[in-house]
Protein backbone atom coordinates (compact mmCIF):
# COMPACT_ATOMS: atom_id res chain seq x y z
CA UNK A 1 0.00 0.00 0.00
CA UNK A 2 2.99 2.55 0.70
CA UNK A 3 4.92 1.68 -2.63
CA UNK A 4 1.68 2.38 -4.75
CA UNK A 5 0.70 5.34 -2.69
CA UNK A 6 4.22 6.63 -3.18
CA UNK A 7 5.03 5.48 -6.86
CA UNK A 8 1.59 7.38 -7.73
CA UNK A 9 2.22 9.91 -6.36
CA UNK A 10 5.36 10.36 -8.27
CA UNK A 11 3.25 9.96 -11.41
CA UNK A 12 3.28 6.50 -12.47
CA UNK A 13 0.66 4.16 -13.54
CA UNK A 14 0.55 1.46 -10.45
CA UNK A 15 -1.93 -1.84 -10.14
CA UNK A 16 -2.52 -2.97 -7.02
CA UNK A 17 -3.42 -6.67 -6.61
CA UNK A 18 -4.68 -7.35 -3.75
CA UNK A 19 -6.16 -11.34 -3.48
CA UNK A 20 -8.59 -9.98 0.12
CA UNK A 21 -11.51 -8.84 0.02
CA UNK A 22 -10.34 -5.98 2.20
CA UNK A 23 -6.86 -3.57 1.94
CA UNK A 24 -4.59 -4.07 4.71
CA UNK A 25 -3.27 -7.72 4.98
CA UNK A 26 -1.28 -8.40 8.65
CA UNK A 27 -1.67 -4.60 9.70
CA UNK A 28 -5.70 -5.35 9.63
CA UNK A 29 -5.10 -7.80 12.43
CA UNK A 30 -2.25 -5.77 13.82
CA UNK A 31 -4.58 -2.88 13.76
CA UNK A 32 -7.06 -5.15 15.65
CA UNK A 33 -4.38 -6.43 18.27
CA UNK A 34 -3.08 -3.12 19.39
CA UNK A 35 -5.60 0.19 18.22
CA UNK A 36 -2.72 2.39 17.47
CA UNK A 37 -2.28 0.65 14.34
CA UNK A 38 -5.48 1.64 13.26
CA UNK A 39 -4.95 5.30 12.38
CA UNK A 40 -1.78 4.19 9.64
CA UNK A 41 -4.38 1.71 8.35
CA UNK A 42 -7.25 4.31 7.76
CA UNK A 43 -4.73 6.63 6.60
CA UNK A 44 -3.78 4.46 3.54
CA UNK A 45 -6.47 2.83 2.59
CA UNK A 46 -7.80 6.75 2.62
CA UNK A 47 -4.80 7.46 0.61
CA UNK A 48 -4.98 4.68 -1.80
CA UNK A 49 -8.71 5.58 -2.62
CA UNK A 50 -7.64 9.53 -2.97
CA UNK A 51 -4.80 8.67 -5.36
CA UNK A 52 -4.80 6.83 -8.95
CA UNK A 53 -3.52 4.01 -8.46
CA UNK A 54 -6.00 1.14 -9.93
CA UNK A 55 -6.77 -1.10 -6.57
CA UNK A 56 -8.17 -4.70 -7.77
CA UNK A 57 -9.46 -6.88 -4.21
CA UNK A 58 -10.05 -10.35 -4.39
CA UNK A 59 -7.44 -10.69 -7.05
CA UNK A 60 -4.51 -12.89 -6.15
CA UNK A 61 -1.26 -12.35 -8.27
CA UNK A 62 0.07 -15.00 -10.80
CA UNK A 63 2.58 -15.76 -13.01
CA UNK A 64 0.17 -15.80 -16.27
CA UNK A 65 -1.72 -12.45 -14.69
CA UNK A 66 1.79 -10.29 -14.29
CA UNK A 67 2.47 -11.57 -17.58
CA UNK A 68 -0.49 -10.28 -19.36
CA UNK A 69 -0.58 -6.80 -17.74
CA UNK A 70 3.04 -6.50 -18.93
CA UNK A 71 4.39 -4.56 -16.75
CA UNK A 72 7.47 -2.36 -16.69
CA UNK A 73 8.80 -3.22 -12.82
CA UNK A 74 6.60 -5.47 -10.43
CA UNK A 75 7.07 -4.93 -6.90
CA UNK A 76 6.29 -7.91 -4.84
CA UNK A 77 4.85 -7.18 -1.13
CA UNK A 78 3.71 -10.79 -0.56
CA UNK A 79 4.61 -10.66 3.03
CA UNK A 80 6.22 -13.05 5.27
CA UNK A 81 5.44 -16.77 5.78
CA UNK A 82 5.03 -18.84 9.26
CA UNK A 83 6.23 -21.94 9.56
CA UNK A 84 4.80 -23.63 12.44
CA UNK A 85 7.19 -24.41 14.66
CA UNK A 86 8.88 -27.86 15.51
CA UNK A 87 7.84 -28.16 18.75
CA UNK A 88 6.19 -31.16 19.87
CA UNK A 89 2.15 -31.08 20.22
CA UNK A 90 2.11 -27.88 17.85
CA UNK A 91 -0.37 -29.92 15.72
CA UNK A 92 -2.78 -31.11 18.14
CA UNK A 93 -6.29 -29.32 17.64
CA UNK A 94 -6.33 -26.41 20.50
CA UNK A 95 -3.09 -25.11 18.75
CA UNK A 96 -3.42 -22.10 16.88
CA UNK A 97 -0.93 -20.64 14.76
CA UNK A 98 -1.18 -16.82 14.10
CA UNK A 99 -2.19 -16.99 10.81
CA UNK A 100 -5.38 -19.74 11.89
CA UNK A 101 -5.84 -16.58 14.44
CA UNK A 102 -5.95 -14.32 12.04
CA UNK A 103 -8.14 -15.83 9.59
CA UNK A 104 -10.72 -16.37 12.52
CA UNK A 105 -11.12 -12.99 13.50
CA UNK A 106 -11.00 -11.56 10.38
CA UNK A 107 -13.14 -13.85 9.03
CA UNK A 108 -11.08 -15.37 6.43
CA UNK A 109 -11.76 -19.12 5.17
CA UNK A 110 -9.97 -22.13 6.14
CA UNK A 111 -10.72 -25.87 6.64
CA UNK A 112 -8.24 -26.71 8.87
CA UNK A 113 -9.28 -23.57 11.33
CA UNK A 114 -13.10 -25.13 10.69
CA UNK A 115 -12.18 -28.32 12.44
CA UNK A 116 -10.85 -26.33 15.43
CA UNK A 117 -12.84 -24.33 16.42
CA UNK A 118 -15.98 -25.66 15.18
CA UNK A 119 -18.45 -25.26 12.27
CA UNK A 120 -20.87 -22.75 14.06
CA UNK A 121 -17.81 -20.24 15.30
CA UNK A 122 -16.11 -20.89 11.70
CA UNK A 123 -19.86 -19.94 10.29
CA UNK A 124 -20.03 -16.88 12.42
CA UNK A 125 -17.01 -15.66 11.57
CA UNK A 126 -17.74 -16.35 7.72
CA UNK A 127 -21.25 -14.60 7.86
CA UNK A 128 -19.34 -11.19 9.57
CA UNK A 129 -17.15 -11.29 6.77
CA UNK A 130 -19.74 -11.51 3.90
CA UNK A 131 -21.76 -9.13 5.82
CA UNK A 132 -18.86 -6.40 5.94
CA UNK A 133 -18.78 -6.72 10.16
CA UNK A 134 -15.38 -8.35 10.31
CA UNK A 135 -13.97 -5.22 8.48
CA UNK A 136 -14.84 -3.19 11.39
CA UNK A 137 -12.29 -3.35 13.57
CA UNK A 138 -13.94 -1.15 16.25
CA UNK A 139 -16.40 -3.37 16.63
CA UNK A 140 -14.44 -6.54 16.58
CA UNK A 141 -12.62 -4.90 19.22
CA UNK A 142 -16.05 -4.51 21.10
CA UNK A 143 -17.32 -7.70 20.25
CA UNK A 144 -14.54 -9.81 21.76
CA UNK A 145 -14.83 -8.30 25.22
CA UNK A 146 -17.96 -10.32 25.16
CA UNK A 147 -17.18 -13.40 23.74
CA UNK A 148 -13.81 -15.20 21.89
CA UNK A 149 -13.73 -19.18 20.92
CA UNK A 150 -10.72 -19.75 23.41
CA UNK A 151 -10.50 -21.26 26.93
CA UNK A 152 -9.44 -19.03 29.72
CA UNK A 153 -6.03 -20.07 30.15
CA UNK A 154 -4.27 -19.48 26.67
CA UNK A 155 -0.28 -19.82 26.23
CA UNK A 156 1.90 -17.77 23.33
CA UNK A 157 4.90 -19.33 22.47
CA UNK A 158 6.57 -15.98 21.17
CA UNK A 159 7.78 -13.40 23.01
CA UNK A 160 8.32 -10.67 20.19
CA UNK A 161 6.45 -7.95 18.98
CA UNK A 162 3.39 -10.20 17.98
CA UNK A 163 3.12 -12.36 21.15
CA UNK A 164 3.63 -9.65 23.32
CA UNK A 165 0.83 -7.90 21.79
CA UNK A 166 -1.33 -10.72 21.27
CA UNK A 167 -0.94 -11.25 25.40
CA UNK A 168 -1.99 -7.54 25.75
CA UNK A 169 -5.24 -8.23 23.94
CA UNK A 170 -6.07 -11.22 25.23
CA UNK A 171 -5.51 -10.63 28.79
CA UNK A 172 -7.57 -7.40 28.44
CA UNK A 173 -10.57 -9.90 27.27
CA UNK A 174 -10.26 -12.00 30.61
CA UNK A 175 -7.97 -14.78 29.67
CA UNK A 176 -5.08 -15.76 32.16
CA UNK A 177 -2.09 -15.30 29.55
CA UNK A 178 1.57 -16.70 29.88
CA UNK A 179 3.76 -16.01 27.74
CA UNK A 180 6.74 -18.35 26.87
CA UNK A 181 9.88 -17.95 24.24
CA UNK A 182 12.62 -20.30 23.96
CA UNK A 183 15.28 -16.62 23.29
CA UNK A 184 15.50 -13.48 25.24
CA UNK A 185 15.28 -10.99 25.73
CA UNK A 186 11.45 -10.32 24.98
CA UNK A 187 9.65 -7.55 22.88
CA UNK A 188 12.10 -7.75 19.69
CA UNK A 189 10.13 -5.52 16.98
CA UNK A 190 9.35 -3.21 19.56
CA UNK A 191 9.64 0.50 19.58
CA UNK A 192 12.00 0.86 23.00
CA UNK A 193 9.59 3.16 24.55
CA UNK A 194 6.49 0.81 23.58
CA UNK A 195 8.84 -2.15 25.50
CA UNK A 196 9.90 -0.05 27.97
CA UNK A 197 6.14 0.42 28.87
CA UNK A 198 4.59 -2.78 27.73
CA UNK A 199 6.55 -5.38 29.67
CA UNK A 200 5.62 -3.91 33.17
CA UNK A 201 2.31 -3.54 32.00
CA UNK A 202 2.22 -6.87 31.41
CA UNK A 203 3.30 -8.22 34.61
CA UNK A 204 1.07 -5.96 36.31
CA UNK A 205 -1.94 -7.44 34.51
CA UNK A 206 -0.70 -11.13 35.47
CA UNK A 207 0.60 -11.91 32.21
CA UNK A 208 3.54 -14.56 33.29
CA UNK A 209 5.94 -14.10 31.13
CA UNK A 210 9.15 -16.95 30.30
CA UNK A 211 12.28 -16.14 28.13
CA UNK A 212 14.86 -18.48 27.57
CA UNK A 213 12.58 -21.57 27.90
CA UNK A 214 14.25 -24.92 26.78
CA UNK A 215 12.43 -28.02 25.49
CA UNK A 216 9.09 -26.93 25.16
CA UNK A 217 6.06 -29.33 24.66
CA UNK A 218 2.39 -29.07 24.12
CA UNK A 219 -0.09 -31.86 25.35
CA UNK A 220 -3.39 -31.79 25.72
CA UNK A 221 -4.00 -30.06 29.02
CA UNK A 222 -0.55 -27.81 29.74
CA UNK A 223 2.73 -26.73 28.15
CA UNK A 224 5.75 -27.98 29.97
CA UNK A 225 9.09 -26.27 29.64
CA UNK A 226 12.95 -26.07 31.25
CA UNK A 227 13.48 -22.55 32.53
CA UNK A 228 16.97 -21.17 32.46
CA UNK A 229 17.47 -22.44 36.33
CA UNK A 230 17.09 -26.08 35.01
CA UNK A 231 13.42 -26.18 36.92
CA UNK A 232 10.49 -28.31 35.20
CA UNK A 233 7.59 -25.86 34.51
CA UNK A 234 3.70 -26.80 33.40
CA UNK A 235 1.33 -24.24 32.49
CA UNK A 236 -1.93 -25.52 32.17
CA UNK A 237 -3.53 -24.24 29.08
CA UNK A 238 -6.69 -24.43 27.56
CA UNK A 239 -5.54 -22.99 24.18
CA UNK A 240 -2.20 -22.15 22.48
CA UNK A 241 -0.77 -19.27 19.94
CA UNK A 242 2.00 -19.84 18.16
CA UNK A 243 3.42 -16.38 17.52
CA UNK A 244 6.51 -16.89 15.91
CA UNK A 245 8.01 -18.64 13.05
CA UNK A 246 7.72 -15.61 10.87
CA UNK A 247 10.38 -15.40 7.65
CA UNK A 248 11.21 -13.63 4.65
CA UNK A 249 9.85 -15.45 1.45
CA UNK A 250 10.69 -15.04 -1.84
CA UNK A 251 9.26 -17.87 -3.87
CA UNK A 252 7.16 -15.33 -6.48
CA UNK A 253 9.43 -12.85 -7.19
CA UNK A 254 11.74 -15.63 -8.33
CA UNK A 255 9.29 -17.19 -10.39
CA UNK A 256 8.55 -13.57 -11.67
CA UNK A 257 12.33 -13.02 -12.38
CA UNK A 258 12.39 -16.63 -13.89
CA UNK A 259 9.70 -15.24 -16.30
CA UNK A 260 11.61 -12.76 -17.72
CA UNK A 261 10.58 -9.65 -14.99
CA UNK A 262 12.18 -6.84 -13.17
CA UNK A 263 11.61 -7.57 -9.49
CA UNK A 264 11.62 -5.11 -6.17
CA UNK A 265 10.70 -7.39 -3.55
CA UNK A 266 9.59 -5.25 -0.22
CA UNK A 267 8.32 -5.64 3.11
CA UNK A 268 8.62 -8.74 5.00
CA UNK A 269 8.96 -10.57 2.01
CA UNK A 270 12.49 -9.97 2.38
CA UNK A 271 12.79 -10.16 6.54
CA UNK A 272 10.53 -9.60 8.91
CA UNK A 273 10.59 -5.43 9.51
CA UNK A 274 7.47 -5.17 11.23
CA UNK A 275 5.79 -1.97 10.04
CA UNK A 276 8.96 0.18 10.65
CA UNK A 277 10.48 -1.98 8.41
CA UNK A 278 7.94 -2.06 5.87
CA UNK A 279 7.12 1.65 5.82
CA UNK A 280 11.53 1.92 5.33
CA UNK A 281 11.50 -0.60 2.48
CA UNK A 282 8.11 0.52 0.54
CA UNK A 283 9.56 4.56 0.73
CA UNK A 284 13.58 2.88 -0.62
CA UNK A 285 12.00 0.85 -3.52
CA UNK A 286 9.56 3.85 -4.58
CA UNK A 287 12.42 6.54 -4.74
CA UNK A 288 14.81 3.79 -6.41
CA UNK A 289 12.34 2.88 -8.94
CA UNK A 290 11.50 6.69 -10.00
CA UNK A 291 14.90 7.44 -10.19
CA UNK A 292 15.74 4.68 -13.16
Amino acid sequence: MEAARRLSGMGHEVILLEKGAVLGGTLRFAALAYAANAPLLSWLCDQLADSDVDVRLKTPATTGLVEAMRPDIVVVATGAVRDRLSIPGAELDHVFTGDELRSLMLGESDSILRRKVGFGTHLAAQLGAVSGLSSNLELIRKATHRWMPFGKRVVLIGGELVGLELAEFLSQRGRTVTVVDDSGPLGRGLTLVRRMRLLPELREHGVALHADARDIVITPEAVTFTDPAGESQRLPADNVILAKGARGDTTFADQLRTAGHRVRVIGDAVGVGYIEGAIRSAAQAAASIHSQ
